[in-house]
């Protein structure tokens, strides 16, 4: 029996994410902090976290117009997106200067429920409906205590909406592309504590590209009980999804025509199923008890050419989880100590099957932490925490190309801790300083594709400090913050490795950074809202001493402007840019880079009564520019050359709504 299996049956039925807290309203945004759940894992104020957090709201969500995740979060936050379609569906978040490895190092949570996978497989953010999410919260830095494995850059947990009253919504969209989406939702609780939500959706979209098109249906419904001491609940999520592959173009083929594809043939399609139960429950007013057990199973199919041939390969990732966590707020002469306890224990089963080989990872992984807040004097709080974690994979890779057949175990542990000091240097302000372990550990492909004679990949361990201050008054905030954020081992793969490039180990890497983030009110009717990034991420080591990092750009912002020119009428125009990247996996500077570039956009909103109609336009100005560009071997020279991911041009998305409260 394994080891979630031996605890599930030893404790209880008990689990749950953290439960949503709607932030402050505009009625009282001049005295109350915004609610977080992710600098302590349990809802607190902004100005008891300790760690530095951005805070995306459901107000900005609508304002925003946005269809999907990847385009709310681009810019935002130091946060850098790679969506290369261009519809939200093969999305990269990188967090702290991480480039094609960025899934893997950048944590992503929908209350709390992580959606990274123990293989290459990105987190889908897709598998979330815009329309569900209360708001996102993005930790900037690293969070290994807290969080664990892979949050080394950052964390994005996705908050889904709270069912607070009577809700019920009808939605239809579309726009440029033949996109077309159409979704339903009904919430309410009744006054026995008996709550409900329920939500459908439907998308299917022909892209931007030849042999792109999308076809995606979501399924969420969540019920639960209300109680005096707390809440019980049990969720449930479908989602399927089928999209046609367009491949990446050299320089000659986007020349000839950018929205070709390079293999007509390939697609993909996967269905995902998602199960949760929760609790939370406060046993006194000191001691409250979250948990959840969760179950997310995820089947995918797929046609890739490889080397011209169309190829069948097929993969399953069965993921579980239980992760149980018990706060204290402990009242002390200065404050109140905020203690949080708890335990991670989660159980991976990954397969997959190709014409090289099939591999098959069985990976059980368990850690416990503990994170104090103590109140030195009314306006300093100290920070403490540490995490012991250990990782046991029983991996077989089989096949004609299997790296062990027979199969292996890659086992390890660590332990890493935090520290933190904030001062709360008036009302308005803040200053904090804080200093994170963290670490990584191989993902199962990741092993199996390693270098000749390398066997076993080194655990990724670095450590980060930042230190920064927050300004808030009414609508207005500001943030300066600077980090430091350095990694041994650091898992990348290196298309120079053995024949066919492989995943390994690299020499040590250093990221100094700086972010900056101000929102500023003109007026009633329009208000500045800006956010910047500067990255230095480089290797400290090696032969490769002094280069750039593949993939991460050393600048990056966003700047909007906030219309509200008249009751019922909301607008918002923004200016998106990021520079020049050297081509991901281009570690001596052989092929081109990845030029910059600056997009456009803006979104107008109309609400009448229960109705709402939309408009955004994305790239306005059409520019013709590129998402994501890899280092790659030309089919007809075979010398090395950029292969890219064209982005879409202009196009424009209307959604029509009508809701009942």
């Amino acid at each position: 029996m394994n080891s979630l299996a031996r605890i599930l049956t030893a404790l209880p039925l008990t689990a749950s994410a953290a439960v949503p807290v709607a932030l402050a309203g505009p009625e009282t945004a001049d005295r109350l902090d915004p609610v977080v759940v992710s600098g302590t894992r349990f809802p607190h104020s902004v100005a008891t976290t300790p760690a530095s957090i951005h805070v995306i709201d459901r107000e900005q969500i609508e304002a925003s117009g946005a269809t999907n995740i990847a385009q709310l979060l681009r810019g935002r936050g130091g946060v850098q997106v790679n969506d290369i379609i261009g519809d939200g569906s093969r999305t990269v978040v990188s967090l702290r200067g991480f480039g094609a490895n960025a899934s893997a190092n950048t944590l992503v949570l929908v209350d709390g429920r992580r959606l990274n996978n123990s293989d290459l497989q990105a987190p889908d953010f897709n598998t979330v409906a815009l329309k569900d999410v209360e708001r996102i919260e993005i930790v900037q830095g690293s969070a290994g205590t807290l969080f664990g494995d892979q949050a080394v850059g950052g964390v994005v947990n996705i908050i889904t909406r709270p069912v607070s009253g009577f809700r019920a919504a009808v939605d239809l969209g579309g726009g440029s592309f033949d996109q077309w989406s159409r979704s339903v939702s009904l919430a309410n609780v009744h006054d026995n504590g008996l709550f409900y939500r329920i939500s459908a959706g439907q998308l299917d979209s022909d892209n931007y590209r030849d042999n792109n098109r999308q076809d995606r249906e979501n399924l969420l419904a969540k019920t639960g009980w209300r109680y005096e001491a707390g809440e019980l609940f049990v969720e449930v999520q479908r989602v399927d999804e089928s999209l046609e592959l367009a491949g990446t173009l050299f320089v000659d083929q986007l020349a000839a025509d950018r929205r070709q594809a390079a293999n007509p043939g390939d697609q993909t399609g996967t269905d995902t199923d998602v199960w949760r139960i929760g609790i939370d429950h406060e046993f006194s007013r000191q001691w409250r008890l979250l948990a959840e057990v969760t179950d997310r199973d995820a089947d995918t199919r797929a046609t890739i050419s490889f080397g011209g041939l169309p190829t069948a390969f097929t993969s399953s990732r069965d993921h579980r989880a239980f992760n149980p966590r018990l706060l204290g707020t402990l009242p002390l002469a200065a404050g109140d100590l905020i203690l949080t306890l708890g335990a991670d224990v989660e159980d991976t089963e990954f397969r997959t099957l190709n014409i090289f080989g099939n591999t098959r990872n069985e990976q059980e992984m368990w850690s416990l932490y503990a994170q104090a807040v103590v109140p030195v004097t009314p306006r300093w709080r100290l920070t403490l925490g540490g995490r012991y974690a250990e990782v046991e994979n029983d991996l077989i890779d089989g096949g004609p190309f299997g790296a062990f057949p027979g199969g292996i175990e890659f086992n390890d542990e660590q332990l890493v801790g935090e520290v933190g000091l904030s001062f709360q240097a008036s009302d308005d302000w803040r200053l904090f300083v804080r200093a994170d372990e963290n670490y990584r550990f191989a993902l199962a492909n990741e092993q199996t594709f390693t270098p000749p004679g390398l066997v076993g990949l080194d655990t990724q361990t670095g450590w980060s400090f930042e230190a920064g201050a927050e300004w808030r008054r009414g609508p207005n905030h500001a943030k300066a913050l600077l980090y430091l954020l350095d990694l041994d081992d650091e898992i990348d793969f290196n298309p120079l490795a053995g024949f066919f490039g492989a995943n390994q180990n690299l020499e040590e890497t250093r990221r100094i950074g700086v972010v900056l983030e101000g929102r500023y009110a003109l007026s009633e009717r329009f208000a500045l809202n800006g956010q910047y990034s500067y990255t230095d991420a480089e290797f400290r080591s090696g032969v490769v001493k002094g280069r750039e990092v593949p993939f991460v750009a050393e600048h990056s912002g966003r700047l909007a402007l906030e219309l509200l020119p008249m009751a019922g009428i909301t607008g918002l125009l923004e200016f998106q840019a990021i520079s020049d990247r050297v081509a991901s996996g281009d570690y001596t500077g052989s092929v081109a880079d990845q030029a910059g570039y600056g997009v456009c956009n803006a979104t107008l909103a109309y609400t009448r009564g229960a109705w709402r109609f939309s408009v955004r336009g994305d790239n306005l100005f059409d520019k013709e520019y590129r998402e994501l560009a890899i280092s790659a071997s030309d089919p007809v020279t075979f010398l090395p050359a950029t292969a890219y991911f064209p982005a879409p041009q202009r196009r424009v998305r209307f959604n029509l709504r009508y809701q009942l409260d």
